[in-house]
């Protein structure tokens, strides 16, 4: 079978597509992928991980402002969209234009070249409408990976109903749809209620088993980690660093991530005393440099962004498979995870105040918590990608000949 991966994004920060794809890679089958160049620390990382990925062509197109005149030229074409939106609402054209100019920059260059797939995957909003556009020119099916709740997450309202709209029209057209949470299914499914539920599928956002290696604890200050692709402002950090350096005698925080430097003199400095920062790693290696830790730190917040309300990242399941207990904030989707899965850790609400009773609670237990980590490891293989990947190979199966 040979198979199309789209995404608005390079393979670093995608990592579900990246999963995918070697998923796809190790079936057998021809596999191509079309994406976006970023540029920065992600096209670095990419550069190792490409060479070892077996694809017939990977081609990742440039947003940067290099050349300038196609940076301006896209620039201009997407903000006239969002002016004339309101009275063009109509076109999808327009409509995935004002949303994003990657989406027209991916349909541009699809169109351009020979389409001899028995399937396309598109993960990423922008990728919604070349997904569904190839498919109505040449027939070939695809399916939509409804990895964020997008009209849900931070944005403006005009934003959120072009949002609305894209997927109200175009994803009934999808073949089969997946989502990275139970709560994204279920409000991406009222979205478009006529939909066949046999036809949605939750694919959760874990990891290979053998990414992971038991590594016991050791005796010392607690061990908390916490990663992201940007340490930077209001991603949770505020309402954990205040109460944790009250206790600085007895904990340590690493960060992992791109440090956003102005965060760090801004706010961080002063907490210095209890961190240690290091850079972005490629999965493999930052999922083994979990495994050292006590406990992981999944501060997802109550905010506007609704789509961080209803997501389960892959940092609470890279939490889990490397046996670390978790401190969740109380978002619906990490309530429900942990009510699920209680071993695993426990919810706080999102306050000082809430944080400091489970922080103390954790110093209190930490001789039980380090003991219980090999029962979390061994617990947590139950949630891993060598489970999640099978219902891939069942709905892929769909689409052979």
């Amino acid at each position: 079978m040979k198979i199309l991966f789209l995404s608005a994004f390079n393979l670093t920060t995608n990592p579900r597509l990246a999963k995918e794809l070697r998923f796809a890679l190790d079936l057998g089958y021809t596999v191509d992928v079309l994406g976006i160049d970023l540029g920065g620390w992600s096209a670095e990382i990419d550069s190792r991980l490409l060479p070892s990925l077996e694809t017939r062509k990977t081609t990742f197109l440039p947003v940067t402002r290099r050349p300038l005149h196609k940076w301006l030229v896209w620039t201009l074409a997407e903000k006239t969209a969002r002016l004339l939106w309101p009275i063009t609402r109509e076109n999808n054209a327009v409509s995935t234009l004002a949303h994003s100019r990657r989406s027209l920059i991916l349909w541009r260059h699809l169109r351009s070249q020979k389409t001899d797939y028995d399937l396309v995957i598109a993960h990423t909003l922008p990728t919604l409408y070349p997904a569904w556009r190839l498919s109505r020119t040449t027939g070939i099916p695809f399916i939509f990976d409804v990895e964020d709740y997008h009209p849900g997450e931070k944005c403006s309202e005009s934003e959120r109903h072009r949002r609305e709209l894209l997927m109200c029209r175009l994803l009934p057209h999808a073949a089969f749809i997946t989502c990275a949470s139970p709560m994204i299914c279920e409000h991406t499914h009222k979205l478009i209620p006529g939909y066949p539920e046999n036809r949605m599928m939750v694919i959760n956002n874990s990891f290979p088993t053998g990414e992971f290696s038991f590594t016991p604890s050791q005796e010392g200050k607690i061990q908390f980690v916490w990663f992201s692709q940007n340490i930077a402002a209001r991603r949770g950090l505020e309402i954990i660093l205040p109460v944790l350096y009250q206790y600085k005698d007895r904990v340590q925080l690493t960060l992992i991530g791109n440090l956003y430097q102005d965060f760090y003199n801004s706010y961080l400095v002063q907490f210095k005393d209890i961190l240690a920062i290091k850079p972005p790693m490629p999965q493999r290696e930052l999922n083994m440099e979990l495994c050292k830790y006590d406990v992981g730190l999944a501060l997802e917040l109550n905010s506007a962004d609704f789509n961080r309300q209803i997501c389960l990242t892959n940092k609470i399941f890279a939490y889990a498979q490397a046996g670390l207990f978790i401190l969740a904030t109380d978002t619906p989707a990490q309530k429900r995870f942990i009510n699920e899965n209680e071993i695993l850790g426990t919810v706080a609400p999102q306050t000082h105040g809430a944080m400091n009773i489970a922080l103390q609670d954790i110093i209190n237990n930490i001789g039980q918590i380090r003991s219980q980590k090999r029962q979390r490891f061994t617990y947590a293989q139950r949630l891993s990608w060598d489970r999640e990947k099978e219902k891939l190979r069942r709905i892929w199966a769909l689409f052979q000949e």
